[in-house]
């Protein structure tokens, strides 16, 4: 159902296109084809063909999963453009990095520090 505030419903077209392309270009990455994702989701082949023929909205639920399978985070599977991804890459790489013991953390520094 279309937003009745034009410029709302512009934001919302954007993302989904931004999403869909961004789904296409992880899929092309590890060259899949959309049965793979399909499969790997488990999502019905309607539901996936509705995003990339209609431009449907997937369900939170369905970006969840998506993001899963391709082990992204929600920001950058919205991401615009590369500031936005390089972005939401730091914000994974943070996140991971806390994850992380003191010893893995020394470790990961000294070899970024040696590899550049």
């Amino acid at each position: 159902m279309p937003c009745k505030d034009p410029r709302i419903q512009r934001l919302i077209d954007e993302a989904v296109e931004t999403v869909i392309a961004n789904i296409n270009s992880e899929t092309e990455k590890r060259n899949w084809n959309r049965n793979t994702l399909i499969n790997l989701t488990d999502t019905s082949s309607g539901t996936a063909s509705a995003w990339f023929t209609a431009h449907a909205v997937p369900s939170l639920k369905n970006l969840v999963r998506i993001c899963d399978v391709f082990e992204i985070s929600l920001s950058r599977l919205f991401a615009k453009n590369e500031s936005e991804l390089a972005d939401a890459q730091k914000t994974e790489l943070l996140s991971e990095f806390d994850r992380l013991s003191e010893e893995q953390r020394t470790a990961l520094l000294n070899f970024i520090k040696h590899a550049m």
